[in-house]
């Protein structure tokens, strides 16, 4: 037993190392959140404006009429304050855009729009769609995922509301984005400490892992599913916890367990609860010592 204390405290002592490090870290971290707070507090400016603002057709948002790019150049060509006036006004709509992640540019028979995605600050990836200036408009060819419904938002909002249809299109987006990279570091940092591969679907709005903790004296396993039922969220809505264990410390163990995954990313989460696990061990073996 003494043994077993000793390795544990030693672990204690790499753990409080790691720690100095990472306050470190937090520091310079700090003065970094203190800037995106400033980069999100314009970001949510220009999003109220946004908001403010009722958003044409997209013919109209890159200052186009007609049925081409030809066509409305020529219908504005003997216009050209009005022409200048709806140039600047659309650029300031596309650099309200960018900030949030959209950015959009002329090509030769529409518009490219690209949505990037983040994670707390983790750059992703990015996704487009090429826009066809027709009427109705049409996306000609993109590289969104089959399982976003994409044609279901084409069909509701892209003609009539542009605004709408990028916004709702780019939580789709960015809350599998969320989802996936979860998933990923889950099974990267953690893998070792699960029983087989984590589970999950192409949405991942579902993730299924397997793993022990410990309950006073005993290991007890636990399956966990992650349940995305919201899509544009990337917390899930529901945790269900199955064990065969039905005693009652148990139980409390796995509404500390659900309650951490609906509240932080599954692999912070997990990660929390690993942390948790090693200091109440240290703490057993201290008092079985004294």
């Amino acid at each position: 037993m003494l043994s077993h204390l000793e390795q544990l405290e030693a672990h204690a002592r790499v753990l409080a190392l790691e720690q100095k490090e990472k306050q470190a870290e937090q520091e310079n971290l700090r003065k970094m959140r203190i800037k995106i707070q400033q980069l999100r507090a314009r970001r949510d400016e220009l999003k109220a404006k946004l908001n403010a603002y009722t958003l044409k057709p997209i013919e109209e948002i890159i200052s186009i009429q007609g049925k081409d790019i030809q066509t409305g150049l020529q219908e504005e060509e003997n216009n050209l304050s009005v022409l200048q006036v709806r140039v600047k006004n659309t650029e300031g709509i596309l650099q309200a855009f960018h900030l949030t992640g959209i950015c959009a540019k002329k090509i030769p028979r529409g518009v490219c729009i690209s949505i990037s995605t983040a994670f707390q600050g983790i750059y992703l990836e990015y996704y487009y769609l090429n826009v066809a200036l027709r009427q109705p408009p049409v996306i000609m060819n993109h590289n969104i995922p089959v399982f976003i419904p994409l044609k279901e938002l084409e069909k509701q909002h892209l003609a009539s509301n542009l605004k709408q249809f990028l916004s709702i299109l780019s939580q789709h987006l960015n809350a599998y984005a969320c989802r996936r990279y979860q998933a990923e570091q889950l099974q990267s940092r953690f893998g070792a400490r699960l029983f087989g591969p984590l589970e999950k679907n192409s949405l991942c709005n579902l993730l299924i892992l397997n793993y022990n903790t410990k309950v006073e004296e005993s290991h007890v396993q636990i399956k966990t599913q992650l349940i995305y039922s919201d899509i544009t969220r990337w917390l899930p809505t529901d945790v269900k916890i199955n064990v065969e264990d039905l005693s009652a410390s148990v139980q409390e163990q796995i509404k500390i367990h659900q309650t951490m995954f609906l509240e932080k990313p599954a692999h912070k989460a997990f990660e929390a609860l690993l942390i948790e696990e090693e200091e109440s061990m240290i703490q057993h073996f201290r008092a079985a010592a004294e």
